[in-house]
């Protein structure tokens, strides 16, 4: 299922200014005159006193060269003069770059075009024409609205205005049709409404309809937001409704093709394995994402939240395992012994992320801005989560600071290293529910949801934590290091990867997994052994399947 291809490049580079290396001129020693005096013998002390001194100068020569490029040099003869690229930017495409007219084109172009590239310059140009016309759009909506039954069934409904970029999309309902203990086989309802612009602002409504045929509870939301600065990727949103959740917020997030409830779903199902437990949130959260500086991210979320707790409401499965019976909706903890039910709470927080790249370079085209991958530097974020009590009812109150950083090691033919390391804690006194702990996503199944973000031995919610805790992570990718020495193996283009990670809370204590594994096998699949220890003592090992590309 791959492909190849080749092609070639004809670029023309005019209009630059040259900053020399060396600051000034050097001056070349005039060649002394032939003398008929004996020839001497150099020592090797005057050999070394002639030496030139070679020490900083490299630095030197670096340093002259930035203070002679900081000053104005003359432009070429015809040049136009251009402002200096900004701090990171490396290649700036300005507006109305590709309208320019033929005549124009020919007075720059070194080389002529060819004819087999005139001909295809014509023929892009009229079909462009033609496909943003507005005929010609409305005739392809008309055929790709077409609703199918069994379209929407696999893969959901798209309606498109593509004149107008008004799109219309509905999930199918077979995607998130899931089935837990709380609420029986549970019907979601999805549809995305999304308003583009030519500049690539877009504004966009999500409203989501969810009911559970056992619990008898119907659960509407509705999301929305609107990207007002592309440039900036500035955007302010919204949530507002009632939503089931996970304790654990990772859970939560839409995970493909694994993800936590269809891996609930089988397991309670097949296995008498309710391993998830949910809570109902009612509340409102309005929130903003900006891009204050270049590579430098804010996110700010504020949120009113009425959460309740959640009690099993069926124990039909389909496959029954003697002498198993499912555990109730409580999450088992061992920093809370004594119970992690609530009841009901209500809370008022608001959510600060920052994210720093430094060093971060960027494309700037007419449509946008693009940031480029920078694996210089480590990517840096900060993250303070603050609950008020008091405000609007709240009934909890706690600071909880993290900090983190990622960083990827590029080691050429043996691979690269992906680190990421997490430190956080509570801060003062707080007064909170188990819903407000921090949670660290654990696995107790064969399949892996993400193999760089999740504990694949640790068991759900038994260490989540309202104290201090850290969290480190390291993954090499052999790239084939050693198969690739190996005729049998490289024919299959299997690939070793090595993994570590690690968790301590003051409950805990040391927790940490270590994982060795085969990835890219049918060029999707991995496949990882992996044994943890708790203080020094094996806790336990198993196999886990899951996506590597």
């Amino acid at each position: 299922m791959g492909f190849k291809g080749n092609g070639s490049i004809n670029a023309s580079l005019s209009n630059y200014r040259v900053t020399p290396t060396y600051p000034d001129k050097p001056v070349v020693a005039p060649t002394p005159a032939p003398s008929n005096e004996p020839v001497h013998r150099e020592t090797v002390a005057e050999a070394k006193q002639e030496r030139p001194q070679l020490r900083g100068l490299t630095r030197t020569i670096r340093r002259d060269a930035k203070t002679k490029a900081k000053q104005e040099v003359p432009l070429p003869e015809g040049g136009i003069a251009l402002a200096p690229l900004p701090k990171g930017q490396v290649m700036l495409i300005e507006k109305g770059a590709n309208e320019r007219t033929e005549a124009y084109w020919d007075s720059i172009r070194p080389i002529p075009l060819s004819e087999e590239e005139i001909k295809d310059y014509h023929v892009k140009d009229s079909v462009e024409v033609i496909q943003k016309s507005k005929p010609y759009q409305d005739s392809m909506d008309r055929i790709r609205n077409k609703p199918s039954f069994f379209g929407l069934l696999v893969g959901g409904y798209t309606y498109s205005n593509t004149f107008e970029r008004r799109f219309i999309s509905v999930e199918s309902p077979t995607d998130k049709m899931v089935y837990n203990t709380v609420e029986g086989l549970v019907l979601n309802l999805n549809a995305t409404y999304t308003q583009r612009y030519e500049d690539r602002r877009t504004y966009s409504l999500e409203p989501a309809l969810r009911y559970g045929f056992s619990s008898k509870q119907f659960s509407p939301s509705l999301r929305g937001g609107y990207t007002f600065r592309p440039e900036s990727f500035s955007r302010i949103g919204f949530a507002v409704g009632r939503t089931i959740l996970d304790f654990d917020p990772y859970n939560n997030q839409p995970h493909t093709p694994f993800n936590s409830p269809v891996l609930n779903t089988t397991y309670t199902l097949l296995a008498n394995r309710n391993y998830n437990k949910y809570y109902q949130r009612d509340g409102l959260e309005i929130n903003y994402r900006t891009e204050a500086a270049n590579g430098f991210f804010v996110n700010l979320a504020a949120s009113y939240a009425d959460r309740k707790e959640l009690y099993n409401t069926t124990v039909e499965l389909l496959r029954d395992v003697p002498g198993r019976a499912f555990t109730p909706n409580r999450p088992e903890s061992a920093e809370r012994p004594e119970g992690t039910g609530f009841g009901r709470s209500q809370a008022v927080t608001l959510d600060l992320g920052l994210t720093w790249q430094p060093g971060q370079q960027y494309v700037t085209r007419p449509d946008g801005k693009f940031n480029l991958y920078n694996a210089r530097y480590p990517r840096l974020s900060l993250g303070l989560r603050q609950a008020f009590r008091g405000v609007l009812g709240s009934d909890v109150r706690f600071t909880r600071l993290e900090l983190g950083a990622q960083k990827e090691l590029g080691f050429g033919l043996f691979g690269e290293t992906r680190l990421s390391g997490t430190a956080g804690t509570y801060l003062g006194s707080s007064d909170l529910t188990f819903v407000d702990y921090r949670h660290f996503a654990g696995n107790r199944t064969i399949f892996a949801i993400d193999f760089e973000r999740q504990f694949q031995l640790l068991d759900y919610y038994r260490y989540s934590t309202a104290e201090r805790y850290l969290i480190g992570r390291a993954s090499h990718h052999f790239n084939g290091f050693f198969f690739n020495k190996l005729p049998a193996f490289r024919q299959l283009k299997w690939q070793e990867v090595a993994t570590i990670n690690y968790l301590y809370t003051p409950t805990a204590g040391h927790y940490a997994e270590l994982g060795l594994g085969v990835e890219h096998i049918f060029k999707a699949l991995r496949v990882d052994f992996f044994t943890s220890l708790q203080s020094k003592e094996k806790a336990g090992s198993g196999i886990r399947i899951g996506i590597g590309f």
